[in-house]
């Protein structure tokens, strides 16, 4: 054999021995770890996001930028479908233009003044946030559910210099109450409603002024001058959230998050040609950034309702032939609840993706068939943390995976064992945090580093500081206490377990234990108070109940009152549902309220010696809980 023959021998081997050694290799890593491939996919989209994130933020660009350039692109195209009305990109655009100048040239507002947003889902909410997103202001969103106290608290917050009302009456008398206070404010009340509608002295409606406004873009030397005085890490959004403790708190999500958050939905393969339905409320971030935000990123359409409606869902989904859906938990619930109907399932275009949160497990395979939806995307994220996890192969009940290839390239989640009573971590000898195992549910914490770092509330630095937890893996570390608990089982797919702290989750909405404490304390009746969620069966998260200790005798209390006090001043979803009568209240050696005995407890009058009562919003009054009326309660037959 000549010494050519011997070398081509010797390379054969070598190709042979790299082969097998690849195919060995490829065996070892489909039983070892059979999602690689998905994990790589995964980072592929992140990858490809990073990139565009980067490029976005050095050529100084916002989500505004990149909506003009759709409305540059595809001015005709459908940007908002509402009602049996169709707003182009151009319609969009024309809108926010004229409502800009009108703002400037009156000096309603100024480069970095806050702007605040007290409406429904409308096609006006989209031109009031990108009017002022071009006068380089932030915006601030209202929940649409608050009166009194509360409302004028979040205005407050939110150092607001402009409300845009809605058109809706009960929005503008809302508003109307607190006028005296933001008048002493200096907050000027806009309505944004029709050109002939009145508003109460003090407040101006805008429509009647956009007449003679011009259409055109505000001029270059103008924008410039915003673009250099906003940068990337300036406030876009405030985002009212209850956090774990306190008051809701604006939690602040700067330009660059925004631009982040945009790029949520195609992690699911969303494109231009998508039509997403939106029902929830955009004054959270699961409508305004996951929804309208993501829609405009990507050039597509938004088809909004007012609010949501089970029993129109479907019929407005076929109506503009949307083949993306958002949810909540609670709205799955709702929507199954419906009598079933013979086009169930049925529609013009099919649907892709049920985007959203709190998808029960118990549900999830009966929404997904009934409803003919090709994929579930369940995440966990929450409005002010640093990270969100998502479940991309659709795993039944799951919010995500953690597997050990993710944990190696990014090792940003830690489960940590906690008490549950003081949402704080355990600390080994060291002083060092505890991770839990597999399969034991712990407390998550979201590592903060530049990549992710944590934006905050508006709120004190000692506010702040609350969330953050040091010194968990090693010393001079820093993580974001999510405030929740979450499981990590054998196959690393993450699930949530459960909230602790003093948040509670009821009608999709986050309770603040607190400040329902501080409305029922107020009432002269009551001398002590602890409020706390229960679980109520069929229903999602938990209900609202309130231990108090009487500073009257048990007979003379007036019930009709206390109702009439918690109704005018908590919005309907935190007001307590059931209220428990105890002679004295149960706290820690610190003196901190007892909650956990209290929580697994509940509402059930055959296991508490404790009076019970229950809200009777038929007779605007609180009624005796006994056997009979616990039962038709989890019969369904009373309505929380």
């Amino acid at each position: 054999m000549t010494d050519r023959h011997i070398k081509m021998v010797d390379l054969l081997t070598i190709m042979g021995a790299i082969v097998i050694g690849f195919v060995i290799l490829a065996v070892f890593l489909y039983f070892k770890y059979p999602t690689l491939s998905d994990d790589l996919s995964y980072f592929k989209k992140l990858a490809r996001i990073g990139v565009w994130l980067g490029y976005t933020v050095v050529m100084r660009r916002t989500i505004l930028d990149v909506f003009e350039k759709w409305v540059y692109k595809q001015p005709n195209k459908p940007c908002i479908l509402f009602g049996d009305e169709t707003h182009t990109y151009l319609d969009v655009d024309k809108q926010a233009n004229k409502l800009a100048h009108y703002l400037k040239n009156s000096n309603l507002l100024k480069i970095k003044d806050v702007a605040c947003i007290f409406m429904y889902n409308e096609p006006a909410y989209a031109y009031s946030w990108l009017a002022f997103t071009k006068l380089g202001a932030t915006t601030s969103l209202i929940n649409v559910n608050l009166r009194g106290r509360s409302l004028l608290h979040c205005i407050t917050a939110s150092k607001a210099a402009v409300i845009m009302c809605g058109k809706d009456q009960a929005l503008v008398d809302a508003l109307s109450e607190i006028e005296e206070d933001l008048h002493n404010q200096d907050i000027k009340v806009l309505v944004y409603g029709k050109r002939d509608q009145k508003v109460p002295d003090g407040m101006v409606n805008v429509e009647s002024h956009l007449r003679n406004a011009s259409v055109q873009p505000l001029s270059s030397d103008f924008r410039a001058a915003i673009k250099k005085g906003v940068k990337a890490g300036h406030s876009a959004f405030y985002i009212f959230t209850s956090g774990t403790t306190g008051l809701p708190k604006p939690a602040r999500m700067s330009h660059r998050r925004l631009l982040l958050a945009s790029q949520i939905q195609s992690l699911f393969d969303m494109d231009s040609s998508d039509i997403i339905y939106i029902p929830l409320p955009m004054y959270h971030s699961a409508g305004m950034c996951i929804g309208l935000v993501n829609v405009l990123r990507a050039g597509a359409t938004a088809a909004l309702r007012p609010k949501f409606s089970a029993s129109h869902f479907w019929e407005d989904v076929r109506k503009y032939r949307a083949n993306v859906i958002q949810y909540i938990g609670e709205t799955c619930r709702y929507l199954l609840a419906q009598p079933k109907r013979d086009d169930d399932g049925q529609y013009p275009v099919p649907i892709k993706l049920a985007l959203g949160n709190g998808m029960r497990s118990d549900l999830w395979i009966q929404f997904k068939n009934r409803f003919n939806i090709q994929r579930i995307g369940e995440f966990y994220g929450a409005t002010e943390a640093n990270f969100m996890i998502f479940n991309l192969d659709g795993k039944v009940g799951a919010v995500g995976r953690y597997s050990p290839f993710v944990k190696a390239i990014s090792g940003n989640i830690q489960i940590l064992k906690c008490d549950v009573v003081t949402a704080e971590p355990e600390r080994d000898a060291s002083g060092m945090c505890i991770p839990q195992p597999l399969g034991v549910p712990g407390l998550m914490a979201l590592r903060v580093d530049l990549v992710a770092p944590v934006e905050g509330y508006v709120a004190s630095k000692k506010v702040n500081e609350k969330k953050l937890i040091h010194d968990v893996k090693r010393k001079g570390d820093t993580y974001f206490n999510t405030g929740d608990l979450l499981m990590v089982d054998e196959e690393f797919y993450i699930y949530f377990n459960d909230r602790i702290g003093d948040t509670f989750r009821w009608k999709g909405e986050n309770v603040s234990t607190t400040e329902v404490a501080l409305v029922v304390e107020e009432f002269p009746q009551i001398s002590e108070s602890n409020v706390y969620g229960v679980e109520v069966p069929g229903c999602e998260g938990r209900c609202g109940m309130v231990a108090v200790v009487l500073s009257c005798d048990h007979s003379a209390f007036d019930w009709p009152k206390f109702y009439k006090h918690v109704t005018n001043y908590l919005p309907g979803y935190a007001c307590p549902k059931f209220l428990r009568i105890r002679q004295h209240m149960m706290v820690t050696s610190t003196f901190k309220h007892m909650k956990v005995e209290l929580v697994k407890e509940g509402f059930n009058p055959s296991q508490i010696a404790d009076t019970l009562y229950i809200m009777d919003a038929p007779n605007k009054t609180y009624m005796p809980l006994d056997a009979g009326v616990y039962q038709h309660v989890r019969d369904g037959k009373i309505k929380l």
